[in-house]
């Protein structure tokens, strides 16, 4: 019987590079985990040149998307004026309809005061008595949110007919 040979010393395997070092794991995109930039790891998908490439983009593109918020926000600032004129209109032509005295005058406080204490500075009231009927006009004008752009004013009419007797107070 021969002695048994001892066994042949094998060489060390060989070190991982240093990006699956970092334990990314394998790429499930490509079969075998295969980056097409050298690597095997998820976090190689691109090359060094591409480095900051989203940030730049989304950089570029700030600017729109924040033209779209202010335009959505100036367009609900606008119906909300829309609705507050509409307002005022209705409830100066309604006092005065049937204000006992001096209707041109309390229709248009009573106007003035239907507005939000912000819009008033910016609103006009104006108040027309017929022998039958009531005209109530309000005019706001509205602020721009969106910076170098103008709006024009909103404009609301409401016309109430006049009570023959009206209450004494």
């Amino acid at each position: 019987m021969t002695p048994p040979t001892p066994p042949r010393p094998t060489a060390p395997p060989p070190a991982p590079p240093a990006f699956e070092a970092r334990g990314a794991g394998r790429s499930p995109a490509r079969p075998g985990g295969a980056c097409p930039y050298g690597g095997g790891t998820a976090g190689a998908a691109r090359p060094p040149a591409d480095r900051g490439q989203a940030a730049l983009e989304y950089l570029g593109f700030l600017p729109v998307l924040l033209l779209i918020a202010l335009a959505g926000i100036q367009l609900g600032w606008i119906s909300y004026v829309e609705q507050q004129a509409e307002t005022a209109a209705r409830t100066a032509a309604r006092t005065a309809a049937r204000a006992p005295s001096d209707p041109a005058g309390h229709g248009a406080e009573a106007g003035q005061s239907a507005v939000k204490p912000s819009l008033r500075p910016a609103t006009d009231v104006r108040v027309s008595v017929g022998a039958d009927a009531v005209t109530a006009t309000v005019t706001i004008q509205v602020e721009s949110v969106i910076p170098g752009m103008a709006w024009d004013q909103r404009v609301r009419t409401a016309t109430m007919p006049r009570d023959p007797n009206p209450p004494r107070t």
